[in-house]
Order: C-alpha cells, then sequence, then structure tokens
C-alpha cells in the first residue's frame, strides 16, 4: 500500500507532466539607451492671410503646387484700381517728356527758370503718384514669400474675405528640423554648431548627420527636459516632416 504522502507527490508529479508548461511572457522592445526619440519638423511653415478686406479677384495656386518666392497666388485688387495704375503711368510719361522738352527750351532761354522748376514738380507728384498706385496693387497682390509647397488652399475666387483671413497654408521642407527633449543633466553635452547622428526610418532607413541648430536654456519644471533642435538639408525632399526618428547619443553622453 502507498503511503499518503508519496501518492501525493506522485499525483502531483504526474499532473505536471501532463500539463504544458505557461507560454513566456512577450518581451516588449524598449528603446535603445543610446538614443533619443525625435520628431521631424519642417524648416518653415506658415499660414499666407489676407492683408485687407477685398473680393478674391484671382488664385493662381492649388493645393501641391510648387511655388517661388514672390510668386503670386492671390490678386484682391479691382479692376477700377489696375485702370488707376495703368492711368498713373500714362501721366507720368506725359510729364517726363513736358519735362524734357522744358529742359530743351529752357537750355535755349525761351523758357524761364521758373517754368523748368514748375515742370519739375509736375514730373515728381506724377511719379509719386505712380508710386502709390503701384504700391496700392503689390499690397493686394498676395504672393509666396520663400520657395515652397502649398500645403492647403483655403478660400476661393470670387469670396470676399476679411483681413486677416488665411487663403493658403505654405510649408518650406528643403532643410528638416530635427527636434527632441533631453534630460537636464545633459544640459551641458551638447553644443551649438556641432552634429549627432539620427537614424531616420523608411525604405531604406537611413542614418545621417544633423548640426545643433538651437538649445533650449530653459528646463521645463514639470518635466525635467530641454528642448534640442538640428538641422539637415533636404534638397531632395526624401525626408518627410512629420515622422519620428532616433538621435544617437555619443559615449560621455550615455555615461
Amino acid at each position: 500500500m502507498i503511503p499518503a504522502r508519496a501518492f501525493l507527490l506522485t499525483s502531483a508529479l504526474l499532473l505536471a507532466s501532463l500539463c504544458p508548461a505557461p507560454a513566456a511572457e512577450p518581451k516588449i522592445p524598449t528603446a535603445p539607451a543610446n538614443s533619443l526619440a525625435a520628431i521631424l519638423i519642417p524648416f518653415r511653415k506658415l499660414a499666407l492671410a489676407s492683408p485687407t478686406e477685398a473680393k478674391l479677384r484671382q488664385l493662381t495656386g492649388d493645393e501641391g503646387d510648387t511655388v517661388s518666392k514672390d510668386q503670386p497666388l492671390a490678386l484682391l485688387y479691382s479692376e477700377t484700381e489696375e485702370i488707376e495704375a495703368k492711368k498713373a503711368a500714362k501721366v507720368l510719361e506725359k510729364a517726363e517728356r513736358d519735362l524734357r522738352s522744358t529742359e530743351r527750351l529752357a537750355s535755349e532761354k525761351v523758357l524761364s527758370e521758373e517754368k523748368l522748376v514748375e515742370q519739375r514738380l509736375l514730373r515728381d507728384i506724377a511719379q509719386l503718384e505712380k508710386d502709390r498706385a503701384d504700391a496700392n496693387l503689390r499690397d493686394k497682390t498676395l504672393a509666396a514669400p520663400w520657395e515652397g509647397f502649398i500645403l492647403r488652399r483655403l478660400a476661393e475666387e470670387g469670396e470676399i474675405v476679411v483681413r486677416g483671413k488665411p487663403l493658403f497654408e505654405l510649408v518650406d521642407y528643403s532643410q528638416i528640423y530635427i527636434q527632441f527633449y533631453a534630460e537636464a543633466a545633459l544640459l551641458g553635452t551638447f553644443t551649438k554648431g556641432s552634429t549627432l547622428e539620427v537614424e531616420i526610418p523608411g525604405s531604406p532607413a537611413r542614418r545621417l548627420k544633423a548640426a545643433i541648430r538651437m538649445i533650449d536654456p530653459i528646463v521645463d519644471p514639470g518635466s525635467g527636459l530641454f528642448r534640442v533642435k538640428l538641422l539637415v538639408p533636404n534638397p531632395d525632399f526624401q525626408i518627410k516632416p512629420g515622422i519620428e526618428a532616433r538621435v544617437l547619443l555619443n559615449a560621455s553622453q550615455t555615461k
């Protein structure tokens, strides 16, 4: 007869052999200790807004278009204002012709010096009127401030817009900011102008060097972190803003 203790031990071993071992918990990948998470930010981004209340006479840009510096994107002046500018140009042409004629006659002593001064004044006034008319057209011509892309078009031709209403969203990512946050203990380990290696995911992933453009001197009291921005050229526009990357730290920064 099998003693009770031996029987219980034998039964436990038998059950253990029949029951499968519990599956091992999956390992959650952790970020490398020698790197920091970063985000890619476009070099410039802005909302191009109407400088005045006006009717949108013409829009020349659309979403996805590439624009050059000073390229007109929207016309907000009226046909009357355009005619006034053309009229001012014609008045100036006549004033310059009259001045040349007066100068010739004054040199021949046919007209007095006083008449010459008067004609020069008329020419100067005509020039000012043309400058004013041209400035009015420029003020109501919305142009791209730099080369970039139209991200969004926010209005349509014929629409009455108020001053300050955004008409386009522009973005320039010919250069890319790589922004990350680091612990306060690392504040003295970064130097403006020095470079760090950055890993950017993709197909294929790429590793490049980027220069430190800005080191925030203020540490956030809540998180104990400070901000760093790197800058890298992106002439072929292959690096896309908004994706995450990793900044690789050197040996002195990982101690």
